[in-house]
């Protein structure tokens, strides 16, 4: 599952990304004057996805008195916000040499979400070798990101 992205932010104004639990597999995009019964429904995948809204056209627009330019980007499902947090901050510790202090709440939600990933993906008997048995691990099932 790749959690990086190109990063196009440069070329707006202001772009915010966020992750978002749509448990239902269905968002609807309406804006504070719509009605939710004509509001615009699209399916997703049940769960966790990364939501990007960015503007741009900003000054212009509001200089001519014109409504300004967004784009909104709904991607791949996001693991889960404490697994993005956790092993950010243990990348971010090991490329400076410092050690890493991830929340103990944090952390165990993450390694949680990731075995059950490992589980879902690869069966508890390769979870099994991979967690007891390095050598019988050929599968690398803990690997899930």
């Amino acid at each position: 599952m790749a959690l990086c992205r190109h990063d196009d932010s440069s070329e707006f104004d202001h772009a915010v990304e966020a992750g978002l639990d749509v448990s239902s597999g269905q968002l609807m995009v309406l804006g504070c004057t719509d009605y939710a019964p004509d509001a615009a429904t699209f399916a997703v995948p049940p769960g966790w996805n990364r939501v990007r809204v960015a503007r741009s056209n900003l000054a212009p627009a509001a200089r001519a008195d014109i409504d300004w330019m967004y784009e909104a980007d709904l991607s791949h499902p996001s693991p889960n916000p404490c697994v993005e947090l956790a092993v950010h901050l243990d990348d971010l510790a090991l490329s400076v040499g410092a050690h890493c202090r991830t929340p103990e709440a944090t952390l165990a939600i993450a390694v949680d979400v990731l075995v059950a990933a490992a589980r879902d993906r690869h069966g508890d008997q390769a979870v099994l070798h991979a967690l007891a048995r390095r050598e019988r691990d050929a599968l690398q099932a803990l690997r899930v990101l």
